[in-house]
Parts: structure tokens; sequence; C-alpha cells
């Protein structure tokens, strides 16, 4: 089949699936869109797509949007000043700045433009004086359109391109949609919107800049991507890409197979635009017979799969010509093939280009969506196994942590206790409490057992704890972009341990104990006075001293036990009890996380979960061919 049978083919595949009576937008495709913010309604967890699902969904008429792109110095202002018939692109009407200028050609143009901003507080104050008050755009994610007369519009983009220039400042403008006035010297009909933007290249960071130069370098793509996901302004130039309804693609003569523009080419061909590619700058390299043939050829082989038609263009003695009104040169800059081209697209086609277009970027849009769903899905049962398992090693880990604190408590108490209870035989009938506390070395013991858990609890559990935190996986919070990738905060558990003291080991050894002066003397008397006399005598006091100072050691050693062990219970119980709050940062940091990963859906995970798997469990968007030929086969089933 040859490529112009092919067209036609395609051209009439086209007209059945995507044309109703009068070129409207088919209800199949608006009940489409419909579905799809329809299933995915209740979902808040990926807002970025939420902007995209509304764009598709939004039924009110806008005019038809042809998106000019291409690298830096690609010749692309140039053109656009050619088709529009006026020298306005960057230079008359809007200065040079990193965001997009849309034109709307009509007849009654108005005398303000709209800007759509994303204003950081402090950094943009100065613009957020100029603008006043902002609406939310529905079908852009965290953007707001501003009404501003054209020469504060001015005074914005001429004074944020200077900041730009300066370096360290963050652009607030990513759209400025300004009414061009149709005339003679336009190649469009009012009703259709040229989108110029900057340079891919020149939108691009300084790194990925870098990359693009080297046509061979691996990297651009899979660093492209990342751009692309991951940063407002690629976002942003995607979502662009998905509304528009055809595409005007600059290639230069001079670098046809760019690493840059093959990268963007293949990225955005998911969507499956309708794109012409004006070739530029070709009277710079073609400088005898056959050199155009073999450009064309190369652009063919390097990006004929991508596009509808590659035609040569002079882009400066086309805005010349056209601005001379010069039939001759507009002819021979390739301006009017290029004009007929994009009229056939732009108007004549108008209707089909852009039901296509939409599907097209609806079907992508859900499928990029569902992606980060079925994505979601499973990381949100991974983060709640993790939680659990988390919960459950750190409840391990402590218990285990409060059976070795016991352990260990146990083998340094009995030592202690025992040598309390070795000096008990020092206590004698001249002893009071207090001499036989002392005597026993009571408060020295209780002093020293409180410095070696201390030293315990710092050196062994409050290290356990550090070691455990250390050992918990980062979480990863469930949050994705408009292309499915993963842009939630990363949670480690970074705890802080303040511990209080160690609970004060104090016994009161409860005894009535005084020094029996009268008891002694009476004994010292019949021991060395009576006794002197008769050794009965003696050898009574003596027993008799030995008994009640037995006695009196017993009834200590009885009291220090009771009140000791009643003492040990409850420092005991205080110091597991501490060793299990040392384990609360990682318990209440594990359910923070929890109540963070919660609160993206204000439910918990299982029932979120459980809404995903009702959308996934079918689609908004069918095949056009199914949904068409089930409709068709309906319309001629013969009356039962």
């Amino acid at each position: 089949m040859s490529e112009d049978a092919a067209e036609l083919h395609r051209s009439a595949v086209e007209n059945i699936f995507f044309l109703n009576a009068g070129g409207n937008t088919p209800i199949w495709l608006t009940r489409q869109a419909d579905a799809c913010s329809r299933r995915y309604g209740d979902l808040r967890l990926i807002p970025e797509f939420r902007s995209a699902l509304n764009a598709f969904s939004d039924n009110t008429f806008k005019p038809f949007e042809l998106f000019v792109l291409g690298e830096g110095k690609f010749g692309k202002s140039t053109l656009v000043n050619a088709m529009l018939g006026e020298a306005r692109s960057k230079s008359r009407g809007l200065p040079e700045t990193r965001c997009f200028l849309r034109y709307v050609i009509t007849d009654k143009p108005r005398n303000t433009t709209r800007m759509y901003l994303r204003l950081q507080r402090d950094t943009h104050d100065w613009i957020n004086r100029l603008v006043g008050q902002g609406k939310a755009v529905p079908d852009l994610f965290d953007i707001y359109e501003y009404d501003v007369a054209n020469d504060v519009a001015k005074q914005i983009l001429k004074e944020e391109a200077t900041r730009l220039d300066r370096g360290g400042y963050v652009p607030a403008i990513y759209e400025a949609e300004r009414d061009h006035r149709k005339t003679d010297l336009c190649i469009f009909p009012s009703g259709v919107r040229i989108v110029d933007t900057q340079g891919l290249d020149q939108l691009f960071p300084d790194d990925l800049q870098q990359l693009g130069r080297n046509p061979e370098d691996p990297d651009i793509t899979k660093r492209l991507l990342d751009w692309m996901s991951n940063t407002p302004r690629g976002k942003h130039l995607e979502w662009q890409f998905r509304r528009c309804d055809a595409v005007l693609w600059c290639v230069n003569a001079k670098r046809i197979g760019s690493a840059a523009t093959e990268a963007s080419m293949k990225y955005f061909s998911s969507y499956s635009k309708k794109i012409v590619i004006a070739l530029t700058n070709v009277d710079l390299v073609a400088k005898k017979e056959g050199d155009i043939d073999r450009l064309l050829q190369k652009a063919q082989q390097k990006y004929g799969h991508f596009a509808r038609a590659i035609l040569p263009i002079n882009g400066q003695l086309a805005l010349d010509s056209a601005m001379a009104q010069d039939a001759f040169g507009i002819q021979k800059s390739g301006l009017a093939h290029l004009a007929e081209m994009l009229t056939q697209v732009c108007v004549a086609d108008a209707a089909k280009t852009r039901s296509t277009s939409r599907y097209l970027g609806l079907r992508q849009t859900e499928t990029q969506f569902r992606n980060a769903l079925f994505t979601l899905e499973t990381e949100l049962l991974k983060l709640a196994a993790k939680f659990q398992s988390d919960i459950d090693m750190s409840n391990r880990e402590m218990n285990r942590e409060a059976q070795a604190l016991s352990l260990w408590l146990d083998s340094q108490i009995e030592p202690h206790t025992s040598l309390v209870v070795s000096k008990i035989h020092l206590i004698d009938l001249s002893d009071d409490r207090n001499s036989s506390i002392q005597k026993m070395g009571v408060n020295s013991m209780t002093a020293s057992l409180q410095k070696i858990v201390d030293n315990y609890f710092h050196r062994t559990i409050s290290t356990g704890v550090l070691r455990l935190a250390s050992q918990i996986e980062p979480y990863r919070l469930p949050l994705f972009d408009a292309e499915g990738e993963r842009c939630g905060d990363v949670c480690a558990l970074n705890v802080e341990i303040l511990r209080p003291p160690t609970p004060s080991l104090n016994l009161w050894l409860g005894v009535r104990l005084e020094d029996e002066i009268f008891t002694r003397a009476m004994l010292w008397l019949k021991k060395k006075v009576v006794g002197f006399f008769s050794e009965n005598v003696r050898l009574q006091a003596v027993a008799e001293e030995r008994k009640l100072i037995a006695g009196r050691q017993q009834y200590v050693f009885d009291a220090f036990i009771a009140q000791w062990q009643v003492c040990l219970n409850s420092w005991v119980t205080s110091l597991l009890q501490q060793c299990c709050d040392m384990y609360s940062p990682i318990f209440n940091t594990l359910e923070e996380i929890n109540r963070r990963i919660e609160s993206f859906e204000g439910e918990p995970i299982a029932v979120t979960t459980q809404k995903l798997k009702r959308a996934l469990s079918g689609r908004g968007s069918n095949s056009v061919f199914e949904e068409r030929f089930l409709a068709i086969f309906k319309a001629h089933q013969p009356p039962k």
C-alpha cells in the first residue's frame, strides 16, 4: 500500500470512529471520560491525575490548540510569528521567559492576559501584589488563573525573566495566554490557539541539557523520564502535551538525531498525537541540489514513525515573506505547504483530530493512573504488612530486653543482698536503728545497685533501642504523581531517647532498736563482778547476752528481708516499665507514620485497598474498536 493510500485508509477509519453527524465529539467518548471520573472519583491519592481527568471531563468549548515544540534555537518562535502574520512571539508582545506562550486567534481580542501561576509565599509576593485574586484551575494541579491587564502582564514577564537571569529564582509563571487579532496575514482562522514554548533543552536542568548534546548517550531517556515525572515543570509540559489537539514539532536541519529531541518524541509518542515536523533552517544546510531531499530522508528515518508529515521550512524567509505579502517567498519558504497541512489538521479535520487526540490522551492517562493504582494497592498492602511486622518485631525486642533486664537484675541483686545479710552479725546490744543500717551497709548497697543499673540502661537498653530503630527500614509514603511515579516522602525512624532518671532505690528499714544500756550494764556486772566470785553466774550472763544479740540480729534480718523484698518488687517493676517505656519512641513513630499513610484517604488501609480493588476491576475508557463494534452490532440487530 502506498503512503497516500495508507493515509486515506487511516483517515477513513478515523472518520468512522471519531466523527458524529455535524462533526461533533462522539457521545461515546464523552461518556468514557465521565465513566473515568466516576470510577476513580472517590480516590484522592493522586491529585495531579485527578486534575488530568477533570480536563477530559470538561465538555465546555475550547478552541483547537496547536502545540509548537522543539529544542531552543530551532526556529520555533520565528515560525510562530510567520503563522500569526506578526512578529509577536518573544519579541514585541511577550518577553522571553520559561513559560508557555499561548496565542488565541480571534476577531475580537481582549485587552487582558490570562496568566497561570504557582505562587510561593515570600518568593512571589511581588507578583501577588500585582495580580490580585486568582481562581483555581480544575484541570491544573496547584495552579491558579489570573486575568491581568496586558501592560501589567508584560511587566511581570519582563521582571521574572530578569530574576531568572540572576539565578537562584523559582519561576512562578507557567503559562501566559493572550488574544491575537485575526488578520489576512495569519494562516489560521479565528478559534485556533497556538502555544509557543521555550526550547525543550532550555526547560531541562543543566545536567539534562548536557546529556542532550550527545546523541549516543543512553542515559538521556531515563533522565528525561525522571525529570518529567519528578518536577513541576516536567509535569506541566506533559499536561500541555496531553491536552493539546495537534503538535508542530520543529527540528533543526543541523541537528537531526538530537538526543533530546529523539528522547522527547519517544516519551510523548504514547499519546499518539498528530505530529507535523517542520524541518527548520534548511536554507543554512542545503547548499546544493538534492540536499533537501537527503535531509528529508534522514529526518524520515529518524522521526518518520512519530509524524504525519515532515516538511522543510525556512522560518525567517517565511516571516519576511508573510509580512511583505510576498506569495512567491511564502511558497519558496515552505510556509504555504505547512499552512496547507496544518489547516487540514487544525481546521478541516479539527473535530476528528480533537476527538482522536482526546481519546488517545484519555486512554494513555487512564493507563498511567491504573499503573499507579496497581502499584499503590501493592504498596499499601506491603506498608500494612511492614507496619504490623515492625510492631511485632519491636514488641518482641522490648519483651526480650525486659526479660534480659529481669535476669540481669537477679544476678546483681543477689550478691548485694548477701553482702548486707553477711554483715548483720556485726549488730549487738549497743546498736540503734541508724548504727545497724550503717554496719550492714544498706545505703551504700542501694547506691551501688542504682549506679550499675544506670550504666546498664545507658550501655545496653538505650543502645538496643537505637539499634532497633536503625534496623527498621524507612517507609515510603503512598503518594504518586500523574505519571504513576512515586513521589511520597521517605520516613525513617529517627528516634530520640529521653530517659528519665532511674527510679530511686530507697529502703527505709523500719526496725525498733535502741542502745540497751541498762541491760548491757547488768550483764557486765554479772560477767565481771559477780562472775568473779561465781563462774556459773558469768556463764549464764554470757549465754543471756548471746541470746539477746542473736534475737536482735534475727529481728533485724527478718525485717530487712521482708521490707527489702517489698522495696525490690516495686523498684524492679518500675525498672521493667521504664525499659518498656524506652521503646515508646519507636512505637509512637511507627503509629505516626501509619497515621500519615492513612491520612491520604482518611481511612484505614484495609478500606482503601478495597476501594482500589473495586476501581481496578474495570476501565472507564474502553478500546474504541470494541466500543464502536458493539454499538454498530447492536444497531443492526434484527427486531425480536
